[in-house]
């Protein structure tokens, strides 16, 4: 499934598609053929290497974090079936992904992921905390700049009808305007605890600020 989307930039578009595929490490590769008005081809191909966890193990874990350009409200969540075809869509939130790692001052950094295996309730609801710490970078190392207060996704917070055993995603997102911060290089830092079992998982982006 996919879908393609234009931009008014550049006649620059994006293409969507999922993929349903078995842990394990793989080589996507994405051809584009374009026929010019003589009837010659031209080729591009991208290979891109990814690694898709084994979730079927326990224990906390979060997927990788998604930066966007921009995040879309729903009037309501995707189900299950449709989420094959709008993979970016979280709750109800529809993201779309950034080309890079690029953001200007007067911008939003935007994020988003998953976590998988948080331990449910009776009524399918977690109990998870996520915190977030934000660096900037230098040559040997960063410097903390300061941490956003604890997001927390439970029964307070989440939608009454969401359930994890009905395999609904659990899905964290986090903004962050730019315009207190200077150009340079940054490190965002992820940390979810799952309040019931104790477990803890990691996850970190860097990006970059231009003037």
């Amino acid at each position: 499934s996919y879908g393609v989307e234009s931009a008014s930039e550049g006649n620059a578009g994006t293409v969507r598609r999922a993929l349903a595929v078995g842990p394990g490490e793989y080589d996507v590769y994405i051809a584009l053929l374009e026929r010019d008005r003589k009837g010659e081809k031209k080729w591009a191909v991208l290979k891109q290497p990814i690694t898709v966890p084994d979730l079927g193990t326990s224990g906390l874990r979060v997927s990788s974090v998604i930066v966007a350009d921009r995040v879309e409200p729903l009037a309501a969540p995707v189900g299950i079936k449709e989420q094959t075809l709008r993979p970016y869509a979280f709750g109800t939130a529809e993201l779309v992904p950034a080309a890079d790692d690029e953001l200007k001052q007067d911008e939003t950094l935007n994020v988003a992921f998953l976590i998988y295996d948080a331990v449910p309730d009776a009524t399918g609801k977690p109990d998870v905390r996520v915190e977030y710490r934000l660096y900037i970078q230098n040559f040997a190392s960063g410097r903390l700049l300061g941490a956003s207060s604890p997001q927390t996704l439970d029964s307070s917070t989440l939608p009454p009808g969401f359930d994890l055993r009905a395999g609904q995603q659990l899905a964290a997102m986090q903004s962050l305007p730019l315009s207190t911060y200077k150009p340079g290089t940054y490190r965002l830092s992820i940390r979810v605890t799952d309040n019931r079992s104790g477990g803890t998982a990691e996850q970190q982006i860097r990006f970059v600020i231009v003037s």
